[in-house]
């Protein structure tokens, strides 16, 4: 039997992105954004420092915890891990945090630091 996954769309109706809105300092966006996910709840809070993390020369995305925000966005893996030697041969990197019930999500790249 076929799912019909479509059926189980969720109409985004917060408001919509105005880039005139947005701050010119991408990461000063990313901390406004940040700082109003939802407070209420500890879970949901807890929630909005996940990321996924995308080597350039990798097809596997992994789940991390973004650990710290000081001019950069800082992040703890396993020195050991395939994920570590991949940035290791290639730090250009893609974060994505996907914040739904902001109904926002933001994409960065760059260039990884050690």
């Amino acid at each position: 039997m076929k799912e019909k996954l479509q059926d189980e769309r969720i109409d985004y109706t917060i408001g919509e992105l105005n880039l005139a809105d947005l701050n010119h300092d991408p990461l000063k966006q990313f901390l406004e954004w940040y700082q109003v996910t939802p407070k209420q709840e500890q879970k949901i809070r807890m929630l909005a420092n996940y990321l996924r993390l995308l080597a350039r020369d990798s097809l596997a995305a992994r789940v991390l915890l973004l650990k710290g925000v000081d001019m950069v966005l800082e992040f703890y893996t396993n020195y050991q891990s395939d994920k570590a030697q991949e940035i290791e041969n290639n730090p250009k990197v893609a974060l994505s945090f996907f914040w739904p019930l902001l109904e926002r999500q933001i994409r960065i790249e760059g260039q990884g630091q050690n």
